[in-house]
């Protein structure tokens, strides 16, 4: 009986110790994210493609806009090299009106609007997940503006989503980064019969080892509109047939070089191409840094053709300054100026010619 018990007692304390130790390989949760603010001045031409509020036609406006993030993400070791993954990353306007400085709308999102997945790691076979993730593209990757740049008001680089999405990232190798990811483009509640359909798959390849970078990507996506209220507006509704749908590809590249610790210079360049119709889309970035303030310029155009261009449409072309000052690691003023010409943005709002001036003052804070 004496022996019974010590036995008991035994397998008792190895029990909680095994326990303890597996609570202990929990890595537990992180937090993190950042809000910003700023003075947003739009002069009337942008006001009609950007405006926040309902001013009259061609009138300029003055507005508060912001973006935030709050982010969870964590892991877990389950031995030999395995570990489980997650992340729920929640993006929202930062004045509370549903729409954030980068013209997204996030009214009845809910939770979990931005990339959130839950998944397996390997040590050897690398990292699959599933959930939501706004593209496999890393367009924007060496964009370094907060607003103003052509991958955030103008959305010239990316634009698939990746509702019910699963990726696999490979292990590195030699430095090099793959992912595969396949995804539908539906949302539950605010999409009916074809769109609901539509799938799209996500090749990348990059590298980067911080004197040089460069990342590439390809993308096919089916049963998309070629123009329409649920259409593929931002590279191919210019096309006259709101009615025709096709397969979508895009093919991506983005780069970098950093010849001096405080200077770098980038590309991005994409191509998009459905029902005949084509957007090439190209823009050059340098930045210089001096003490905490970081100084850059950015351009870019881009160039339609196919046989539903309806006449009349140009070009489309962008050119942006901005100064960051770092007020710590983590906290920066920012004072960031766009000017933008032609292009469908200004056909589909009435405008056949006219700059679009877009003046952003703010404060930037991460966590």
């Amino acid at each position: 009986m004496k022996l019974k018990q010590i036995t008991l007692a035994v397998l008792a304390t190895v029990a909680v110790g095994a326990s303890a130790a597996a609570m202990a390989d929990d890595a537990g949760v992180t937090i993190y994210g950042f809000m910003r603010a700023g003075v947003v001045n739009f002069n009337g031409n942008a006001n009609q493609v950007w405006g926040y509020s309902s001013a009259p036609a061609h009138a300029s406006t003055t507005n508060v806009a912001g973006r935030s993030e709050l982010n969870f993400k964590g892991s877990e070791n389950l031995g030999n090299g395995l570990s489980s993954v997650w992340q729920v990353s929640n993006r929202f306007a930062t004045t509370g009106n549903g729409y954030d400085d980068q013209d997204g709308n996030f009214n009845g999102r809910g939770f979990a609007t931005n990339d959130s997945f839950v998944g397996l790691k390997s040590d050897t076979w690398g990292r699959l997940v599933m959930g939501t993730n706004y593209g496999n593209f890393e367009d924007g990757k060496y964009d370094n503006s907060f607003v103003v740049g052509p991958d955030q008001i103008q959305g010239w680089f990316g634009n698939i989503e990746g509702h019910n999405m699963v990726r696999y990232d490979l292990p590195t190798f030699a430095g090099i980064n793959s992912s595969i990811q396949y995804a539908t483009g539906e949302n539950a509640g605010s999409v009916s019969g074809t769109q609901a359909s539509q799938h799209n798959t996500t090749l990348d390849v990059n590298y980067d080892n911080g004197f040089w970078g460069l990342s590439g990507a390809y993308t096919v996506a089916n049963n998309q509109f070629v123009g329409g209220a649920n259409g593929y507006g931002r590279t191919a509704g210019w096309a006259t047939n709101s009615a025709a749908m096709g397969t979508l590809t895009q093919a991506h590249l983005t780069g970098m070089i950093q010849p001096l610790p405080s200077l770098q210079f980038a590309f991005e360049w994409e191509r998009d191409r459905i029902a005949s119709d084509t957007v090439n889309s190209t823009a050059l970035y340098a930045y210089y840094t001096v003490g905490a303030a970081q100084l850059g310029l950015q351009g870019g155009v881009q160039n339609y053709s196919g046989s539903n261009k309806p006449s009349g449409l140009s070009n489309g072309k962008f050119y942006d300054a901005f100064v960051h000052y770092s007020f710590s690691k983590s906290t920066t003023g920012y004072v960031e100026v766009m000017q933008s010409k032609d292009g469908y943005m200004s056909l589909a709002n009435g405008q056949t010619s006219g700059n679009r001036t877009m003046t952003d003052i703010g404060l930037s804070k991460s966590f």
